[in-house]
């Protein structure tokens, strides 16, 4: 019998990262083919990881019907299994029964790595979904290919051992009703200046580093006033990626509900780094609770 799962690579570039490292984690126990429904996905965009493209159209059928069960585990039929490592990414002639499976339903990993025949629908928000390949996640989501030269200053400046980055999301979260309902309200005026005094109770001279999807609007924030800081401003053309590799730099990061900033906190981690994390992620939780092994903030982390 074939053995194989598939998983939807989707959302934004954090989230992609977090899809595909469990793709990683899977392909040590069972083939696991990712898929993309938008043509470059943003882990080839800005990590050059390809991934094989098929328009929503093509699977729209199981996403309806998944909509539908909302969610629950049942076997959906009609998934063709996509053609390994073919430079056109024809479908299979064959068609094999998938059983979806979402982060939705707190799955463990011993079962994920155990079964098979999976349609990976979900986000998988947790390290714990790939902790054992780390060390290849690691490898493969590095900054090496980015050139930065003209910003050799700002480079030494971030990694200096007081330099702390601060994280700011806006974007849709503050712009569409239905993000801001999920995701706003958390990083609030608070959380910030908790987490700076945080920071300034155990660093003797911080300077804080501020990145923003719209850094104009940072400059009157009320929490940066009595700080030594300066908001990040530049003109790279891979200015997401730059963004996350310099807040990884920092030694010392206060991140947003963002898994973004999530993702430049863990890849910059060190054994003395100090990292400031919200206590809820999103509004349909009260708290992240640090014994949580699916909790997408780590133990490690201190949560505010």
């Amino acid at each position: 019998m074939l053995r194989m799962n598939l998983i939807r690579i989707h959302s934004g570039l954090g989230n992609q990262m977090f899809q595909y490292s469990l793709c990683l984690m899977l392909n040590t126990q069972t083939e696991t083919f990712p898929y993309a429904e938008h043509d470059p996905s943003a882990l080839e965009r800005y990590f050059g990881i390809p991934i094989p493209y098929y328009p929503r159209k093509y699977l729209g059928f199981l996403h309806r019907v998944s909509d539908q069960l909302n969610n629950k585990y049942r076997i959906l039929r009609a998934v063709k299994r996509i053609l390994a490592r073919t430079t056109d990414s024809l479908w299979d002639a064959y068609i094999h029964r998938f059983q979806e499976v979402s982060d939705r339903q707190d799955v463990p990993l011993s079962y994920l790595l155990h079964s098979d025949r999976l349609f990976l629908n979900g986000y998988w928000q947790t390290e714990n979904y790939f902790q054992p390949v780390r060390d290849t996640v690691r490898s493969l989501f590095t900054f090496a290919h980015i050139s930065v030269d003209e910003m050799g200053e700002l480079v030494a400046r971030v990694r200096a051992p007081q330099s702390v980055a601060i994280h700011i999301r806006r974007g849709d979260y503050v712009s569409t009703e239905k993000h801001r309902s999920i995701y706003g309200g958390i990083c609030t005026d608070d959380y910030y200046l908790s987490a700076i005094e945080r920071m300034k109770s155990r660093l003797s001279n911080p300077y804080f580093f501020i990145f923003s999807d719209e850094p104009a609007l940072c400059r009157d924030l009320s929490f940066l006033k009595d700080i030594h800081h300066e908001i990040v401003e530049h003109r790279h053309p891979n200015q997401p990626l730059v963004d996350m590799y310099l807040m990884s730099l920092c030694r010392n990061i206060i991140i947003a509900n963002s898994t973004f900033s999530w993702w430049a906190a863990y890849l910059g981690e060190q054994a003395n780094s100090m990292i400031i994390a919200p206590s809820r992620w999103t509004n349909s939780v009260k708290e992240l609770d640090a014994s949580d092994t699916l909790s997408i903030v780590p133990g490690r982390w201190i949560r505010i």
